[in-house]
């Protein structure tokens, strides 16, 4: 998927030499190359034919990085192949590889090179691409040219192989994130004997014909089936009425009646992509339920807080002279719903039949997406000319017998786990891993700052398995569920829950109540599953007064009315024993300020939460509150 991620430079110093490969299968022995005997990261570059059926085509340019093992007193035990996603740039990625990698690096090198077209190799570049104009990517495609055909992963896959030759490196294990995926499989299908292991994380799916396909419509559609997946483990969320697709296919219909500002079109579109984050996973089906029932805050809450709020109108784009290289690979390497060879009318035509056929934006329709957003590869390739056959995998491809693993998220809206499952069976030694509630590429989400169980365990199953491939044995995925769907938005403490509250009774028992409900809601925003969350400062309350988020596990309530008859302040952390702790201040009836002292164990798969605390510091209770 494109990608704006740079990552930083290491502070090392740096070598740059130039070396000549020879293409494969010319004959002629490969020249070494000056990386090849470094002892610290060394830059160089190679020249590769531009069409690498053709030996005697121009030469192009193809920059990379090498990273020799860090333990120098005994020789590598293997070399990495890095391959990120985008398609993008992947040299300014290096260092953000190399910490993901971490302590694998200590007895294996790393290589990671740029895509022919993209960054500093060759790069295919036109001053006015730009995606949100269609003009202009037919004006792009005419200011590169013919050349633009060669760069697809047919080639550039042959180009990483020549690096390979160039280091004096005999075989590489393949870790390709996102996009990566079919550079990772193109490599591994078209130099089976140059493969040791290949792992796989987020995987872009390859059909019969080598080529990619995207379910229709992804990733601009929500994937409204992800709603069922975070509802149906919990009992409250159930119990709703009907089921969360046609619930927010309700919700769609109802906004379209009856617009709504601060719940705009774009909002509606990008929530359920949202609900891979568990603030968002847990609520959204209840939050569209209470809209339809009067209640707006809930669903208003989200989309202030996940999409930003009252955005309205196409997201503005600026010109992007990268977009050609990009282009380039997204639609020389994929098959779309029109004939590659057809003129961009033609191509118009039968995309829009197959959308009036298939509906695939339903609850939308096609022109309120596209409307809203700037479409996604699918409307861009119409206008870019594919003359030539480039499947990234070769037609009866030898999927090498090698150590495989794909890794999926069950709630990866860009590539969904079944891909993983998929390319695994497609290779002779392959198995897939599926991260419960997960999202897309976790292996790389510690050293983006997420912190927490699940982005600990994704990184070190990545580095298990590229440690050892063959001695990789780990049978499930991590988890990212860690936490139940709600069921409802109570407005008063009279709709609260009516649960027991061992040692208080009447007033009391509702005042406990609403303090409970007001700081597990306020808690949900410091899941250490969440990424989105993990950035927040500061978030209104529900129905009034604010939330400030000073650091990881800790929250501070200030008038937070989470019903709106009940304002709770205060300070809520996570203790490193993973035990929440809140001192809250709540006004009773009577204007009484209480002192409210809660304990409970957050984020657990528990349909009820078992609570301990003393009001005014001395009267202790317990009472188990439904999710």
């Amino acid at each position: 998927m494109r990608s704006t991620t740079a990552g930083i430079l290491g502070a090392t110093v740096t070598l740059f030499a130039i070396g000549a490969v020879t293409p494969a299968g010319a004959g002629v022995p490969p020249v070494a190359h000056e990386c090849a005997t470094a002892t610290q990261r060394c830059d160089g570059r190679v020249e590769v034919p531009l069409d690498w059926t053709d030996p005697g085509s121009a030469r192009i340019s193809v920059s990379f990085a090498w990273l020799p093992r860090r333990d120098r007193s005994r020789p590598a035990e293997g070399t990495v192949l890095a391959i990120p996603g985008g398609p993008t740039a992947a040299l300014p990625m290096t260092e953000l590889y190399r910490q993901a990698l971490g302590s694998v690096l200590d007895r294996q090198n790393m290589l990671i090179v740029d895509p022919r077209g993209l960054g500093e190799s060759t790069p295919l570049l036109c001053p006015t691409g730009d995606l949100g104009r269609p003009d202009s990517i037919a004006e792009c495609a005419r200011h590169v040219g013919s050349r633009a055909r060669y760069f697809t992963s047919d080639q550039a896959v042959a180009d990483f192989d020549a690096v390979r030759q160039a280091l004096g490196v005999r075989v590489v294990s393949v870790y390709g994130s996102s996009y990566g995926t079919v550079w990772g499989h193109a490599y591994a299908t078209r130099f089976p004997d140059r493969t040791r292991a290949v792992l796989l994380d987020g995987v872009m799916r390859v059909g019969a014909d080598g080529y990619v396909r995207s379910p229709l419509g992804r990733p601009v559609h929500p994937d409204l089936g992800n709603l069922d997946v975070v509802c149906r483990p919990s009992r409250s969320c159930r119990a709703l009425p009907g089921v969360p697709q046609q619930t927010w296919a309700d919700l769609v219909t109802h906004l379209r009646k009856h617009p709504d500002p601060a719940v705009p079109l774009l909002s509606l579109l990008r929530l359920p992509q949202q609900a891979v984050e568990p603030a968002v996973g847990r609520e959204l089906t209840a939050a569209a339920a209470a809209y339809l029932a009067g209640d707006p805050a809930p669903l208003r809450r989200l989309a202030r807080t996940f999409t930003g709020g009252a955005v309205t109108g196409q997201p503005q784009t600026a010109p992007d002279p990268t977009v050609a290289g990009y282009l380039a690979y997204v639609c020389g390497d994929a098959v779309y719903p029109y004939d590659r060879t057809a003129t961009p009318e033609e191509r118009r035509q039968q995309l829009d039949a197959v959308y009036a056929e298939q509906k695939p934006f339903a609850p939308f329709s096609t022109d309120e997406v596209l409307n809203a957003t700037h479409g996604n590869e699918t409307q861009w390739c119409l206008n870019w000319p594919t003359p030539r056959q480039s499947p990234p995998v070769p037609a009866q491809p030898r999927y090498p017998a090698v150590p495989m693993l794909a890794i999926g998220g069950e709630l990866d809206v860009a590539t969904p786990a079944t891909n993983a499952v998929d390319i695994a069976r497609r290779f002779p030694l392959g198995r897939s891993l599926v991260n419960r509630f997960g999202g897309h590429t976790p292996t790389l989400g510690a050293v983006a700052g997420f912190t927490g169980p699940y982005w600990d365990c994704a990184t070190e199953t990545m580095r298990s398995f590229l440690r050892a491939p063959d001695r990789f044995r780990q049978r499930n995925g991590c988890t990212a569920e860690n936490y139940r769907a709600v069921g409802s938005f109570p407005v008063t403490s009279e709709s609260l829950p009516r649960v027991p509250v061992g040692g208080l009774a009447g007033p009391e028992r509702a005042l406990v109540t609403a303090a409970v409900a007001t700081a597990v809601d306020a808690l949900a925003r410091r899941n250490p599953n969440g990424a989105a969350t993990s950035r927040l400062t500061e978030e209104p309350g529900l129905r009034g007064g604010t939330l400030q988020f000073p650091g990881p596990g800790t929250v501070t309530l200030d008038g937070v009315r989470f019903v709106a008859d009940a304002a709770v302040s205060g300070r809520l952390t996570v203790t490193t024993s993973h035990r929440a702790r809140a001192e809250l201040v709540v006004a009773d009836p009577s204007g009484r300020r209480r002192a409210i002292g809660l304990e409970w164990a957050p984020f657990r798969t528990a349909d009820v939460t078992a609570v301990t605390g003393t009001l005014d510091g001395s009267r202790p209770f317990h009472l188990r509150y439904p999710t």
